[in-house]
C-alpha cells in the first residue's frame, strides 16, 4: 500500500513540475536573435514579422524570449490599433430650404456654448442618392467655408439585399457656433445632424502579397469569383484592398475566408462590403477597401458583383493586417551577452508576466527599436511523442491492424484444428 502512495506521489510530483516548467528549449522549433539599438532605454520594441507570424501559434502564446544563458525574459504583446476618441454634439437645427435646379442649405446652431469640432453626419431618410456637399461656419457675421469636398451617397438594392451609405463630412477642427450645410445635385430630406470632436490615430499596418489563385464568373453571371492566397496560413489580416483604374463605379464586394479551398464547407462565413469611386468636376471620392472581422487563413475567397453592369478590370488586390510589436524591460537584458526569440510550439500556454502590470504605468518610456536576424531551425528541438504519432499514425495504424490480423488468424486456425480433431475422433 505505502508502495502504491508513493508511485502515486511521484506521478503527481512529475505532472506539476511539468507544468510548471513550461520552457524546455527541446520542444520549440524555430529562433531567432534579437538585436537592440541602444542600451539606455526603458523598453525595447521588436514588430513581430510575417515569418514568425506564419510559424507560430495564431494567439502567438508560444513566443519566447530567452537569454544565452538560459533566463526568461517577460514581455507583452500590443496590437497598433486605430485610436478614435469622440465626442457628440447634437445641435439644433435652424433653417432649410431648397432652390430647384442648384442646391439645398440646412443651418445648425450649436447654442451659445463653444465647443471644438471637426465632423458632421447628416440624418437623411432617403435612398439611392450621390451628393457634393460644401460645410461653412461662423460665429457673428460672415461665413467661413470649412470644406467643399463633402461627399454624401446611399447605395440600395433591396432584392439583393444590398445596403450602403455614408453622410459623414469631415472638416478642420474649429469652435462656430453656426454651421451651413450646401448639399448639391437636388433635395434630400434632412431631418437633423450630429457634430463630432473626433481624436483619431491611425492604426499601424503590415501589408502582405496575395496573388490571385483562381478567376471565373459566379454562377448567377451577377459577380467575378477571385480566390487570393496569402502563400501561407497564420498571417493575421483584416483588410481587402480592391486595386483598379476605372471611374464612376459603385460594387458590392462578398469576401470568405478560407483554409482549404478544395472543401466548399469551410466557406460559410461570408462578409460584405462596398467599393465606390466617383470623380466629377465638382467633386472626387474613392473607397476601394473593404474591412472584415480578423482572420489568419491563407484563402480569400472574393465576390465582385457587377450586376448588369461590365464587371470591374483589377489590377491586383492588397492584403493588410495590423501590427503586432512585442516589448520587453531593457533592464532585464543586464549581463546578457544575447537574446532569442523562440517560437514554434502548438502545445505551450500563454504566460503571464508581472511586466504586463506595471508596463502601462510607466510615464513616456524611453524606447528602443528592434531587429531579428534570419530564422533558424532550433538544434536542440526534438518531437513529442503526440507529434511523431500523429505523423506516422496511418503506418503504425498499419502494424497495429496486422499484428491484430495475425493473432486472430492464429486462434481462428487452432480452433479450425480443434474441431477437425473432435470430428475425426466421433
Amino acid at each position: 500500500m505505502k508502495t502504491r502512495i508513493l508511485f502515486l506521489s511521484l506521478l503527481i510530483l512529475i505532472f506539476c513540475i511539468s507544468c510548471f516548467a513550461d520552457f524546455s528549449v527541446s520542444k520549440w522549433k524555430f529562433r531567432k536573435e534579437i538585436f537592440v539599438k541602444g542600451n539606455t532605454g526603458d523598453i525595447a520594441e521588436l514588430q513581430i514579422d510575417t515569418e514568425i507570424l506564419s510559424n507560430s501559434r495564431p494567439d502567438l502564446a508560444d513566443l519566447r524570449i530567452i537569454s544565452e544563458n538560459g533566463r526568461e525574459i517577460p514581455y507583452i504583446i500590443s496590437l497598433k490599433k486605430e485610436i478614435k476618441k469622440t465626442v457628440e454634439y447634437h445641435p439644433v437645427m435652424l433653417n432649410k430650404s431648397f432652390i430647384p435646379g442648384s442646391h439645398m442649405l440646412v443651418e445648425f446652431d450649436m447654442g451659445s456654448q463653444r465647443v471644438l469640432h471637426n465632423c458632421l453626419v447628416l440624418n437623411i431618410s432617403a435612398s439611392n442618392y450621390i451628393r457634393w456637399v460644401e460645410v461653412k461656419g461662423k460665429n457673428n457675421g460672415k461665413w467661413y467655408t470649412l470644406t467643399t469636398s463633402g461627399f454624401i451617397f446611399n447605395h440600395s438594392i433591396p432584392d439583393a439585399g444590398v445596403s450602403a451609405s455614408s453622410t459623414r463630412i469631415p472638416y478642420p477642427l474649429t469652435d462656430f457656433r453656426y454651421i451651413r450645410v450646401i448639399i448639391h445635385g437636388g433635395f434630400l430630406d434632412v431631418q437633423g445632424a450630429t457634430l463630432l470632436k473626433e481624436d483619431f490615430i491611425p492604426s499601424q499596418e503590415i501589408r502582405y502579397a496575395a496573388v490571385v489563385k483562381k478567376t471565373g464568373e459566379s454562377k448567377d453571371g451577377k459577380a467575378i469569383e477571385y480566390v487570393i492566397d496569402t502563400g501561407v496560413s497564420g498571417l493575421p489580416h483584416y483588410r481587402l484592398e480592391i486595386q483598379t483604374d476605372q471611374k464612376n463605379f459603385h460594387r458590392r464586394v462578398v469576401i470568405s475566408p478560407c483554409r482549404d479551398i478544395s472543401n466548399p464547407s469551410q466557406n460559410q462565413i461570408q462578409y460584405e462590403g462596398t467599393i465606390y469611386s466617383f470623380h466629377t468636376e465638382e467633386y472626387s471620392e474613392s473607397s476601394k477597401s473593404v474591412v472584415y472581422p480578423e482572420s489568419n487563413t491563407r484563402y480569400l475567397k472574393i465576390f465582385l458583383y457587377h450586376y448588369d453592369d461590365r464587371p470591374l478590370t483589377v489590377k491586383n488586390f492588397n492584403l493588410y493586417g495590423i501590427v503586432r510589436k512585442l516589448s520587453f524591460p531593457v533592464s532585464a537584458l543586464e549581463g546578457e551577452s544575447g537574446v532569442f526569440l523562440y517560437y514554434g510550439n502548438n502545445d505551450a500556454n500563454y504566460p503571464v508576466y508581472d511586466f504586463a502590470r506595471y508596463q502601462p504605468h510607466l510615464k513616456n518610456p524611453n524606447v528602443l527599436m528592434c531587429t531579428t536576424g534570419n530564422q533558424e531551425n532550433n538544434k536542440l528541438f526534438r518531437t513529442s511523442p503526440f507529434e511523431r504519432f500523429e505523423k506516422n499514425k496511418r503506418l503504425l495504424l498499419g502494424v497495429v491492424m496486422a499484428v491484430v490480423a495475425i493473432i486472430l488468424g492464429f486462434f481462428i486456425v487452432k480452433n479450425i484444428r480443434g474441431i477437425i480433431r473432435k470430428a475425426e475422433k466421433q
